[in-house]
């Protein structure tokens, strides 16, 4: 199950929920798509957003992390 999470506690960041991928084709690949949205009341910053690859007993792996500017 890919992951997409924020991490510096903002609350006005909404993640579009996770899709459980059941099984990938050996040579194949998979693309997967989340939208993030700030309310109206997000303060000028950045964002730090994590995205990971969870197994079936929630461990991840392959995680990386990248931080957005945000802009009242």
């Amino acid at each position: 199950m890919p992951l997409v999470a924020e991490t510096t506690g903002m609350k006005l960041i909404h993640i579009s929920p996770s899709v459980l991928i059941e099984q990938i084709a050996p040579h194949d690949g998979v693309k997967c798509t989340a939208n993030i949205y700030a309310g109206s009341k997000i303060k000028t910053g950045n964002i730090n957003i994590r995205i990971a690859v969870a197994d079936e007993y929630g461990d991840e792996y392959d995680w990386q992390e990248f931080s957005l500017p945000t802009q009242r």
